[in-house]
């Protein structure tokens, strides 16, 4: 959307309304208000959320060895306590917040006071801003994350794709793809978090080095003739988790709308769903399989057009799908939020049709990138995750065949009713969904 409206030059859309918001039965919406709080009691993670925030998931990628680091190149870090959620509570948290009537409270409130740089507070830091400026460019400086956090975020700036890209630049460094004379005269080595710190201000007034770094890896890897170092999907840097041990996950990322996004499905259930929960929904028990393929690019459509539906709510994805059980996502996903709708609307709804809802939106996000080009070949991994073998952790050795995903994709493909050699939604789904070509 923000890219949309960039194109046309357009700052803002202002929209004031005249009536009040009214819900059609207050009485029964708050009841599932409650239902839904009553489900987050006694949930593992919403506990640890409220502790530790999203940086509880460093702990967790560290025993599974899926951190991605150095540019994909390690899957495991040396030092990792240090940039842990419970290390950053212990030095730099000021206090804990959450959104309006949230129980959770997952966001953190962090200052550094201690005197190694100027005293300043910061909202987080969350999961991603350790993966992208810790784990990326190998900094287990808390400290340093957090100012790099800060700037990112005070300047607006996706740190992800900001850390991203100077984790490429570093690994092209070290392989003397890049001369110091070509980095404004850094020693671009992982671990250097003041070089770090000075690119990220450079990307913001796209200076020297800073003004290649702004266009992100796809466009680097171009320009410098290294698109195998750039680990990206459509244009957007891989996030989150390396994913060569997890099928699934791979297939999540890659398949996903806006580029890689572990947001945009759900690539866990396999983990934990019981096999008879696996045949009712998907067809097979086998999907409960974590190496297994089969049922799986059903189980991430499904998922896809499940996590649409929460963002269409407008509702907290943590409280959406952090459950270790299915039948707690089929229960928050899908009944409580279709008695949500009913009762704050007063129209008539039915899961099945608010999951149809979702695919509607997902079919017409995928007849928007088909016309923009991005057919079957824009739905892959990068190179390197089926070249290079993970090199240590919980699963060295792991990496990505390229006959399974072909098939993972063919049956993903089939479960969306899209054509195989294409990617693109077929007539047939189209007319089914009530979708046509103008609507992309």
């Amino acid at each position: 959307m923000g890219a949309v409206m960039g194109s046309k030059n357009l700052k803002a859309i202002a929209v004031r309304g005249s009536q009040d918001v009214k819900i059609a039965d207050p009485k029964r919406f708050q009841g599932v208000i409650d239902a839904y709080r009553e489900t987050l009691k006694g949930e593992v993670w919403t506990e640890t959320l409220r502790r530790l925030g999203t940086p509880n998931l460093v702990t967790h990628r560290q025993k599974l060895g899926i951190w991605g680091a150095k540019n994909f190149q390690t899957a495991s870090i040396d030092g990792w306590e240090k940039i842990s959620g419970e290390a950053f509570r212990e030095k730099y948290l000021v206090k804990v917040m959450g959104c309006m009537g949230c129980m959770v409270r997952c966001r953190r409130y962090s200052a550094i006071l201690d005197g190694s740089c100027l005293p300043f507070y910061t909202k987080g830091p969350e999961y991603e801003t350790i993966n992208a400026l810790g784990a990326k460019p190998y900094i287990t400086d808390p400290a340093v994350i957090l100012r790099g956090h800060h700037l990112c975020d005070d300047c607006g700036i996706d740190e992800q794709s900001a850390g991203s890209a100077i984790s490429m630049a570093m690994e092209l460094y070290e392989r003397g793809m890049l001369k110091k004379e070509d980095v404004d005269g850094e020693d671009l080595v992982f671990g250097n978090g003041e070089a770090l710190l000075r690119l990220l201000e450079k990307i913001v007034y796209r200076k020297g080095f800073g003004n290649l770094l702004a266009e992100g890896t796809r466009i680097m890897g171009e320009r410098l003739h290294a698109d195998y170092y750039a680990i990206h999907v459509k244009g957007s840097e891989v996030d989150a988790s390396d994913p060569r041990s997890m099928v699934t996950r791979a297939l999540t990322y890659s398949v996903a709308t806006r580029g890689s996004c572990h947001l945009r499905g759900f690539p866990y259930i396999d983990e934990f769903i019981k096999p008879e929960e696996g045949l009712k929904y998907f067809g097979t028990a086998t999907v409960s399989d974590v190496k297994a393929l089969e049922g799986k690019g059903k189980l991430v459509a499904w998922s896809e057009d499940w996590i649409t539906v929460a963002n269409l709510m407008g509702l907290c994805i943590f409280a959406w799908y952090r459950s270790r059980t299915f039948s707690m996502l089929i229960k928050r996903g899908l009944e409580l939020v279709t008695e949500a709708y009913v009762s704050a609307t007063d129209l008539p709804m039915t899961q099945e049709n608010l999951l149809r809802c979702g695919e509607r939106v997902y079919n017409t996000e995928k007849l928007f990138n088909w016309r923009e080009g991005m057919g079957r070949e824009a739905d892959y991994p990068p190179p390197r995750f089926f070249d290079e073998a993970m090199p240590d952790g919980a699963d060295k050795g792991a990496h990505l065949d390229r006959g399974d995903y072909e098939r993972l994709l063919d049956d993903y493909y089939t479960a969306r009713g899209w054509d195989p050699v294409t990617g693109r939604p077929t007539p047939e789904k189209l007319e089914e969904l009530g979708l046509n070509e103008s609507d992309r």
